[in-house]
């Protein structure tokens, strides 16, 4: 019974001086100086890349999904800076806003999603 005692108490011991030992370490940490300002020039900004880069999502390439694809999300974030032109992305035409088609949510049954793959106005 005794070890078991003295056991814990060292234990305890050995924890509480763990504790403090990362308790006392204090990282350092500079203050934050911003930008003195830059030589960028953003007046031409092209993006390249895949599926991703063109808005495929919800398992197709439609307008919605075009509208929201981050090249698209950056060019208006730099034009709204006033750090870009014109920025043209090909999207889909009127009445073929659709594209490929997409699954779109219908319901949540116990959980489950209930999916409809919309296959009007498709570009094809």
């Amino acid at each position: 019974m005794k070890n078991k005692i003295s056991t814990y108490i060292l234990n305890s011991a050995l924890g509480l001086v763990a504790l403090f030992i990362t308790q006392a370490c204090a990282p350092k940490i500079d203050d934050y100086t911003p930008s003195t300002g830059t030589q960028a020039n953003f007046d031409k900004y092209i993006a390249v890349g895949n599926s991703l880069t063109a808005g495929y999502a919800d398992d197709g390439l439609y307008l919605e999904g075009q509208k929201v694809a981050y090249p698209n999300l950056i060019a208006q974030q730099l034009q709204q800076l006033g750090k870009a032109k014109d920025f043209n992305s090909p999207f889909f035409p009127e009445g073929m806003e659709n594209g490929s088609g997409y699954l779109q949510l219908v319901d949540l049954v116990n959980g489950q999603p209930v999916l409809n793959k919309v296959n009007s106005n498709l570009a094809y």
